[in-house]
């Protein structure tokens, strides 16, 4: 975690499962001020490979997640801009979603 502090970032916004986001950010050179699209955000902080982009990077997103039971919480922990619509390859289709009863305690 270094080498995240010596970018200028916060270890604690490191929320990636296997260091993706740090994968990206060091293939990109550090790069900030970027874009991105994540599918599937649940609640925004929790293994999310984005979080650190936008915390301390800068970089501006759209956060896509259709399940209603994240909604609240990634609204409230991200201030990127959401869409809670399936994403899929052709719109108007429908489609059959699973989704979870309750929210895990993370």
């Amino acid at each position: 975690m270094e080498l995240v502090a010596r970018q200028g970032a916060s270890s604690d916004n490191v929320k990636s499962q296997i260091g993706q986001n740090l994968f990206a950010l060091y293939s990109l050179s550090w790069k900030r001020g970027g874009y991105i699209v994540e599918l599937g955000a649940t609640n925004g902080v929790n293994l999310s490979n984005t979080y650190l982009l936008e915390k301390d990077f800068g970089w501006n997103e759209i956060l896509a997640e259709p399940a209603k039971v994240w909604h609240i919480y990634l609204v409230s922990n991200r201030s990127a801009a959401v869409d809670f619509d399936w994403v899929w390859e052709e719109s108007g289709q429908s489609l059959p979603f699973a989704v979870v009863k309750r929210v895990l305690n993370f």
